[in-house]
């Protein structure tokens, strides 16, 4: 797994983050592109990484049982996919399949574990950022809710 080959990273999730800080998230960073039908992540597998989305759209499912795969959300450019690395016991919640080519920064969730370990402000800096994401996400998930049930 290739780290630390970014040198800045221009992503909504970091904007206003320190330099020192920034300089954290970059040494276990990466840049990658995943085709159309990829997944990048499987439900019940290891949560070892986050994706910054710089293009494409990345859909998350899951088995509906019955009813088939359903689709949860739609991520695009500017977006944040994965956070289970954060919470034990570090498992996705669902998965993610590439519907139009993803580019993005990868972030390697375990060396985040340690470093916000060692470093409590950087700790709280990234629970602040991600928190904020998995906020907007229940919101949608809400919103999709009325619409089913309307």
């Amino acid at each position: 797994m290739p780290t630390g080959d970014i040198e800045r990273i221009d992503h909504p999730l970091l904007e206003g983050l320190s330099d020192t800080h920034m300089e954290m998230i970059a040494s276990c960073a990466w840049g990658d592109r995943f085709e159309t039908g990829e997944y990048l992540f499987r439900v019940g597998e290891s949560a070892t990484r986050a994706y910054l989305i710089s293009a494409g759209r990345l859909a998350l499912e899951l088995d509906g049982g019955g009813r088939g795969v359903v689709q949860i959300a739609t991520l695009r450019e500017s977006d944040v996919a994965g956070f289970s690395w954060i919470f034990p016991p570090h498992r996705w919640k669902w998965d993610g399949r590439v519907v139009e080519p993803v580019e993005a920064i990868v972030l390697d969730g375990e060396a985040l574990r340690t470093m916000k370990a060692a470093d409590h402000d950087f700790g709280y800096e990234l629970l602040l950022r991600f928190s904020a994401v998995i906020g907007s996400r229940l919101q949608a998930a809400r919103m999709q809710l009325m619409d089913v049930y309307a």
